[in-house]
C-alpha cells in the first residue's frame, strides 16, 4: 500500500513507514495499491522512502565502473535510472514484482507505439534481476545484438503509376525490353539444345 497527499501539487507517494507520510494529516491522505497506475496518473517515490533510489546508492560504485569500462551513461531522475548508451536509451525503474525493479526500453523506429503505457515512448523488455549491474550487462548485449542484427523500417512500395503519366510509358518501356531479353535467351537454349 502506497500513501499520497489528495490536494498535493507535487505528486509524491509515500510508504507506511514513511517519516514524510506521519507528517501529513490522515484526513488529506489518499492512498494506491498499484505503482504502475500511480506512475502513469504523474506519481514519483518520496527520495527518503524510493526502495529504488536506496538499491541504487548501495551499487552505485559498481554500477558506475561497469558503465565506465562499456561506455554507458548511469544517472538518477525522479522515474528511476537512466542508462544511455551510443545506439539506445533505457529507464529501470520500480515495479511491483520480486525483484522490485523493471527495465523499459526507448522505442525509436516507432516512438507513437508506446503512447499510452507508464512511461510514453518506452516499451518494458521481458526481464527481471534484482541487481541493478545485471541490466547494464542486458543492456551492452542487447546493443552489440542489434548492432549486428540492424532492424530498420521496411521501404514502402511505390504505387503504381497511373495510366497515361510517363512514370506509366517508362514502366511499360521497361516491361517490354525485360520481355524481349527474356524471349531472346529463350531462343538461344533452344538453338544450343539442338546443337549439342
Amino acid at each position: 500500500m502506497y500513501y499520497f497527499r489528495k490536494d498535493g501539487r507535487k505528486k509524491i507517494l509515500h510508504t507506511k513507514t514513511c517519516r514524510y507520510k506521519a507528517m501529513i494529516r490522515t484526513d488529506r491522505l489518499d492512498t494506491a495499491t498499484d505503482v504502475r497506475g500511480a506512475v502513469t496518473a504523474g506519481y514519483r517515490f518520496c527520495k527518503c522512502c524510493d526502495p529504488l533510489g536506496r538499491k541504487f546508492q548501495v551499487e552505485r560504485q559498481e554500477m558506475l565502473d561497469y558503465s565506465q569500462q562499456h561506455g554507458l551513461s548511469v544517472y538518477r531522475h525522479g522515474r528511476g535510472v537512466g542508462v544511455a548508451t551510443p545506439r539506445s536509451r533505457w529507464m529501470i525503474v520500480y515495479a511491483d514484482n520480486k525483484a522490485g525493479t523493471a527495465l523499459y526500453h526507448r522505442n525509436d523506429l516507432n516512438p507513437k507505439g508506446n503512447a499510452e503505457g507508464p512511461y510514453p515512448g518506452y516499451h518494458a523488455q521481458n526481464v527481471c534481476y534484482t541487481d541493478l549491474r545485471h541490466y547494464l550487462e542486458y543492456i551492452v548485449e542487447h546493443d552489440y545484438y542489434r548492432m549486428m542484427h540492424p532492424i530498420y523500417p521496411a521501404p514502402k512500395k511505390k504505387a503504381p503509376p497511373p495510366k497515361g503519366s510517363k512514370r506509366y510509358k517508362k514502366a511499360q518501356k521497361r516491361q517490354k525490353k525485360q520481355e524481349r531479353r527474356a524471349a531472346i535467351k529463350n531462343v538461344l537454349e533452344l538453338i544450343d539444345s539442338v546443337a549439342s
